[in-house]
């Protein structure tokens, strides 16, 4: 019985622990990209937009992978069953869209988007 409970207990780590890590990643990506992005808008040319989107991807690449499943570097995802988690996932998924939609605009109005102004 002990043994099986400690299988059971490795099994449940094992599908759950990279989930906890992707909801981290998504976390650490979009930081990363809104710091690189009000950098670029402050004026450092060593940051490209191509540069934060690249972190906005990676953000968006781990809410997919909690939807759907998949392999990354070092974990393999399994997908989100419960179906209250996958709303709050999906609902993530539409805000990154919406945080990248703003980004854009922002990025074409540089010069009137700087932080502290009324776009900003």
């Amino acid at each position: 019985m002990m043994l099986y409970t400690f299988k059971v207990g490795v099994d449940a780590v094992n599908v759950h622990s990279p989930l906890v890590n992707a909801a981290m990643e998504i976390k650490l990506e979009l930081t990363l990209a809104h710091l690189k992005f009000e950098e670029m808008i402050s004026g450092d040319t060593a940051i490209s937009l191509d540069e934060v989107k690249s972190n906005l991807n990676e953000s968006k690449w781990y809410a997919n992978v909690m939807l759907h499943g998949g392999e990354g570097d070092e974990d393999t995802f399994t997908p989100l069953r419960d179906s209250q988690l996958r709303s709050h996932i999906m609902l993530v998924v539409d805000q990154l869209d919406t945080i990248e939609e703003l980004m854009h605009i922002r990025a074409q109005n540089m010069l009137n988007a700087q932080p502290g102004s009324e776009i900003d």
